[in-house]
């Protein structure tokens, strides 16, 4: 990424820091000393578009922003995932996740949750790692994942890839309750 574009990037994530810390104008009371990053912002959101159609939005309690790297780290992630017509039709949350600027694919990790609200695969997803590449439009996991399906019945697999409206999952190790699949 040139200079120029990770400059217009830094700007507009540290334009949407300070636009969320609402204006005030009192001392910062978090300490971030210990923490190595370059920036620390709270507060921040990244909307993630195709082609001009918003298919996701990004919100974290603080980004972890570096210099040398267009990768930025978060805490306490909350992603929401919409349809071509601007519902919510997926919803992630984890404890702490990386965002490549470059790229927009994501890492979730820590306590992972991805509730998918609609379609045949409707139902919540626990893992500790999870990807999302928006480009690719694909949704995995290589590590031990928890499938929860609507009536509460559960399953387990050691690792999944579907594509990003969850309609076409491959799931390796798959134990537990498997749904009737009509044809």
């Amino acid at each position: 990424m040139n200079t120029s574009m990770r400059t217009m990037l830094l700007t507009a994530f540290v334009a949407a820091g300070v636009a969320a810390c609402g204006g005030g104008t009192g001392p910062v009371t978090s300490d971030y000393t210990p923490l190595p990053a370059d920036q620390v912002l709270e507060g921040v959101e990244h909307i993630m578009t195709s082609a001009g159609v918003r298919q996701s939005v990004l919100r974290s309690d603080s980004t972890l922003v570096f210099d040398d790297s267009s990768a930025v780290h978060l805490r306490g992630v909350h992603l929401d995932m919409f349809t071509e017509t601007g519902g919510t039709y997926a919803t992630l949350t984890s404890q702490r996740g990386r965002l490549d600027q470059s790229t927009n694919r994501m890492v979730a990790m820590g306590d992972v949750e991805l509730v998918i609200h609609e379609g045949s695969n409707a139902g919540t997803i626990r893992t500790e790692e999870l990807h999302y590449d928006p480009d690719q439009r694909i949704v995995w996991s290589d590590v031990h994942t928890e499938r929860i399906w609507p009536g509460g019945q559960t399953g387990s697999m050691d690792s999944f890839r579907v594509d990003d409206r969850f309609g076409n999952f491959t799931m390796q190790g798959y134990r537990g309750y498997a749904p009737q699949i009509r044809f």
